[in-house]
Order: structure tokens, then sequence, then C-alpha cells
């Protein structure tokens, strides 16, 4: 038989082994290192000849450039993206490091580590404020990502368009038949100097309702041109491109002497001798039976 003492010592033993193994379990499990995450890509917009770096200003439809900078954490570079207010660009409207772009997002060449690249982007073609956003992306799937603020803006000039400007047959009452285009007003043609364009007036060999010759002529210096009817009135809307019909001599024709007999639609060009370029649609001809009081009525674009 166990006396009592004996006893106590023998159902000890398993609670000391049982309170060791819990100690040092705990101990074991106190010492494991907890898990670390893996570091991401870094990437940003440096400055250069020409950057843009936080904002700025481009027209439509030109090309912009940033320089991009990124560099990788614990795993490697896998991709690039730019987004124009949220929206992947199209890749036809990015070059990135001198080539075009296959693909937006664009993957990068294999362990690649850093790159600092010129990206050239094609800004939108209507006038607004837009935020691109460039993500750098890396084989864990980490991202980097770094924004900018560009205000596209259209460098044409808005042309100023005047309708009823009068030409009036010259042989009509006295003070008419000329054209000041500078003022867009009717005046006469003798001994004057501001008109730019002069009526022809009539023909006496013919009958008094059809003698108006509905023809007219460059006056004072200015140069007067025929335009070619595949042009649309309505689609030149800006100073330069009235410019540019001017100089295309495949649409716009100098008129030597005076022009045919006008008609409704025939579209002129007309330069004045202070150099403005006036773009005039022949809207309406009205023409009288028995006063001379006949006339052309324009509309200009200047």
């Amino acid at each position: 038989m166990y006396s009592t003492n004996t006893l106590f010592i023998i159902m000890k033993k398993p609670i000391i082994i049982l309170a060791a193994l819990v100690a040092l379990l705990a101990f074991t499990t106190g010492c494991e290192t907890d898990p670390v995450d893996p570091t991401g890509p870094s990437a940003s917009l440096t400055a250069g000849a020409n950057a843009i770096v936080d904002s700025g200003t481009v027209d439509i439809e030109t090309t912009f450039l940033v320089k991009v900078s990124a560099t990788a954490g614990d795993a490697n570079l896998s991709r690039i993206e730019i987004r124009e207010n949220g929206t992947a660009i199209a890749a036809n409207r990015l070059t990135l490091d001198g080539d075009p772009a296959g693909g937006n997002p664009s993957p990068l060449a294999a362990e690649t580590r850093s790159l600092n690249w010129d990206v050239n982007i094609v800004a939108p073609s209507t006038e607004g404020a837009y935020t691109y956003t460039g993500i750098i992306t890396d084989e864990n799937g980490l991202t980097a990502e770094f924004t900018w603020d560009v205000t596209a803006v259209n460098p044409l000039t808005p042309v100023d368009t005047q309708q009823m400007v009068l030409l009036l047959n010259q042989s009509g009452p006295l003070g008419t038949g000329g054209l000041d285009l500078d003022t867009r007003t009717s005046t006469g043609t003798q001994n004057e100097t501001t008109h730019d364009l002069a009526d022809t007036g009539i023909d006496g060999n013919l009958p008094l309702a059809d003698n108006w010759k509905q023809q007219f002529q460059s006056a004072n210096g200015a140069v007067l041109k025929s335009v070619a009817s595949t042009v649309s009135f309505d689609e030149i809307n800006f100073k330069e491109d009235i410019v540019t019909l001017y100089d295309d001599d495949t649409r716009a024709f100098d008129v030597t002497g005076t022009t045919d007999r006008v008609e409704i639609g025939d579209l002129f060009l007309v330069k004045t001798s202070s150099g403005s370029i006036f773009f005039l649609n022949t809207s309406d001809i009205v023409i009288t039976a028995d006063n001379n009081e006949d006339r052309y009525v324009f509309t200009v674009k200047l």
C-alpha cells in the first residue's frame, strides 16, 4: 500500500510534465517570425525637356510627352498601363520608349527591374480637362500609380459669321455697286477707294427685266477667287481654315477680270488690300424687274 505522501508524488508527475509541455509550446510559438509582406514597385514622373510632370496644357490631337521612372520591389516589373479619366487609352495613341504600344496594358520584357521611359501620348480630339493615371504592375500583382492632369485646347480661332451682306447692282441708285468687306457695308464705286468688290451693272442691249449682268470683280487691290463646288461652306469654321483654303490652288481659283454669271450657292474668297481674307457664300440673289435694285446677298465668314 502507498502512503498518502507517496500517492501525491506519483499523481503530481503528470501535472509537472504537462505544464512543461505547455510552457515549451508557448515558448516555441512566441519565437516564430511573423510573415513579411512583399515589397511592391515604385513609380513616378520625372522632369525633362518638354515633358509634363504634374499638369500641362496641350493642343487637341497633338502628341505630348511624359517621362516615366519605375523600380521593382521584391518581384520583377511585368506591365505598364496608361489610363485617361479612368479608361485605358487606345494603344494606337501611345508610344512607349520609342516603340508603338502593342497593347494597353503593355507587357514588359522578362526580368525587368527598372525603367526610365519616354511615353508619348496623342491628346484627345475634344477640348477639356483630363486626368491621366500610369500604373506599373509587378509579377506579384502589386502596383504603383502616378497621376497628372492635362487641359486639351483647340488652337484654332472660330470664324465670325455675318448674314445679309449686300452687293447692289452698280446701275442702280447713286452710291451703289460696291462692297467694303472690312466693314461689310455697301458703297458706291465712283471715286471711292474703300470697296473690295464692284458689280458690273447692266447690259443695255438686253430687255429691262433681264439686263443685269449678275457679275462682279475685285477692286482697290483686293484679290478675288472662286471656290470649288466640292467645298462645303458649313465645314469651314476656323479662321485658319479660311487661310488654308485660300492658299489651296486645287480648290480656290483666281478670278481674272469678272466672275461668271453668279448663282445662288456660289462661293468666293476675297483677300483685301489690308490682308484680311473673307469667305463668301452667295446665299440669295434678288432680281428686280424694272428699277436696277438687284442685289447679291452674301453670308460672310471672316
